[in-house]
């Protein structure tokens, strides 16, 4: 598999992690972003404490997004990359509004970017 290939791998997998219930970030995500006025949160996934700044302060949350850090640097592993390659990987989540004023993930995505300036995007739903 050449590095194209392992990156845009490497982008669905850490989007699918991240929208399924094994990251543990739903459904505190939807309830920060919701006391936040936000329908989207974008976390930066190479700082090892990817915390969205525009969110409240929440423990349970923290833990789930420092242990999606250390699955995204998993998955890369895995694929045969490394961290090196990369200048910059965001999970994307956004999400609809319901007239009842629910939150519900409508979209989870990942963009990396490589060293090289190249950019692999991928959407989990």
């Amino acid at each position: 598999m050449n590095s194209s290939q392992k990156l845009l791998s490497v982008s669905h997998n850490i989007a699918a992690h991240a929208s399924s219930g094994l990251s543990y970030i739903h459904p505190h995500i939807e309830e920060l972003c919701k006391k936040a006025g936000i329908s989207f949160v974008n976390i930066n996934i190479l700082d090892q404490n990817p915390y969205p700044a525009e969110l409240a302060d929440y423990a349970p949350l923290k833990h789930s997004l420092k242990g999606l850090h250390k699955k995204f640097i998993e998955i890369l592993h895995k694929e045969g990359s490394t961290i090196n390659e990369i200048s910059a990987a965001n999970v994307i989540i956004q999400f609809t509004i319901d007239v009842f004023g629910e939150y519900h993930e409508n979209k989870c995505y990942a963009i990396i970017k490589a060293t090289n300036g190249k950019e692999y995007s991928s959407n989990s739903k």
